[in-house]
């Protein structure tokens, strides 16, 4: 298939694109439509916090808003005039450039990344989340206390400010007594990410779900039974993209629709992610909401370039543009692959750099370069393969790799003996 369809947005653009995000590799896709600078956190960027400090720091989703990136951001759109703006999420900073930005709405996104607004307006829209209650930390003692409950905080990504709670938890010396907290009924399932585009007159592209890879490092549970403390749940450590049954995807993907019809009806335009879980047995229920690209867009973006269609980044801008959906995805990519992010425990420094492993039968034409984080912050790893193997000169971290490669395989496998119990999925 080929991708003639991407010249309807080229002939729209400018010469070139720039690229805000936390690192410079999340670009490479927006190549294909025009040239391509980039300001980054993290160094190797055409700009740079971190070449600016000349300190390597910590990077997570809120260093997104960090006022230096603004005014580099604002250097770099003075010097090349004939430009526009593509971040990783929209931010109000960014209303103060001159050029364009090729984005949502921000005050449409700050809507749906509180976690409250989004829940309340998906249950209204008719689609499938959990049952849930907003409560004050000072409240949470009470209903802990009766089932296992999940507690999130108003916002986050990667599974911050997200806890597990199986008892009558103390809520308030981790969010403040005041916090408002969102309390839904744990379901119990696989995990899946699905990203979607929403375009103009309620049109919604749905791309390939992938398997989430949750809390491979869990912490173990508190050992008091009288007072058992908020354990963190769903922290991100990636996704593997693997060939999942029809019923499943079909499912999953018409959930994801409908969360885009109901973002699209708030005014909402771009790409942006979906996590579900799909009970054994039962039907794809709506977990959380990322009004914004993902940790799996470029792994996501490699695979749609060797299937032949248009990427995810490519969909966006020509929904922010206001065109029309381009050529549309398959169901399901035909080629196995992982992102893992490695999180370090310690500030640390990576200095032998881990090499891909060639899984047999992999149809990827082309290495895969690995982001390596800055010292605490660890190490973003995306290979071809089906397992999220690298190797590595490192012992114990090393070692560590090796541990998580393989619960991310099983978990990634897992899959297979859930659906073979043949169970209906109900769309």
């Amino acid at each position: 298939m080929g991708r003639p369809s991407t010249r309807v947005i080229t002939s729209q653009l400018p010469d070139t694109l720039v690229w805000v995000g936390q690192r410079h590799g999340e670009a490479e896709f927006l190549g294909a439509l025009a040239k391509v600078r980039t300001v980054a956190c993290e160094i190797g960027a055409d700009r740079s916090i971190e070449a600016e400090t000349m300190t390597r720091e910590r990077w997570s989703f809120a260093s997104l808003a960090d006022s230096r990136l603004l005014q580099l951001c604002i250097a770099e759109t003075e010097e090349h005039t004939d430009c526009a703006v593509v971040p990783y999420v929209a931010d109000d900073q960014l209303t103060a450039l001159k050029p364009p930005v090729l984005t949502a709405d921000p005050g449409v996104v700050a809507r749906w990344l509180d976690r409250a607004f989004a829940r309340s307006s998906l249950r209204r829209s008719g689609v499938r989340t959990p049952a849930h209650e907003l409560v004050r930390a000072a409240e949470l003692p009470g209903i802990g206390s009766k089932k296992p409950v999940v507690v999130q905080g108003p916002g986050g990504s990667a599974g911050s400010e997200t806890y597990l709670c199986t008892g009558p938890c103390e809520a308030a010396s981790v969010f403040g007594r005041g916090a408002r907290l969102l309390v839904s009924d744990l379901i119990e399932g696989l995990s899946f990410n699905c990203a979607g585009v929403v375009f103009g007159q309620g049109d919604v592209v749905a791309f390939p779900p992938s398997v989430q890879l949750l809390d491979l490092e869990r912490p173990a549970r508190s050992t008091s039974s009288d007072h058992p403390t908020l354990e963190p749940f769903g922290r991100y450590y990636g996704n593997t993209y693997v060939s999942i049954g029809s019923p499943i995807t079909g499912a999953m993907q018409v959930e994801v629709r409908r969360v885009g019809e109901a973002m699209g009806a708030d005014g909402y335009r771009g790409a942006f992610g979906v996590d579900l879980v799909v009970p054994q047995g039962g039907s794809p229920v709506v977990i959380e909401v990322n009004p914004r690209f993902q940790g799996s867009t470029v792994l996501q973006s490699i695979l749609d370039r060797a299937h032949g269609w248009p990427t995810l980044l490519e969909q966006h801008i020509a929904a922010v543009v206001g065109a029309t959906p381009l050529t549309r995805p398959a169901e399901t990519y035909s080629t196995a692959a992982s992102v893992v992010v490695i999180r370090a425990r310690r500030p640390m420094v990576v200095r032998t750099t881990p090499h891909p492993i060639r899984e047999p039968g992999c149809a990827l034409s082309r290495s895969v370069s690995l982001d390596i984080g800055g010292a605490g912050d660890g190490m973003r790893a995306v290979e071809e393969s089906a397992l999220a193997r690298a190797l590595w000169s490192g012992g114990a971290f090393n070692l560590r790799l090796r541990r998580l490669s393989t619960r991310a395989r099983r978990l990634a496998a897992s899959w297979e003996s859930w659906t073979s119990h043949g169970s209906e999925i109900s769309t």
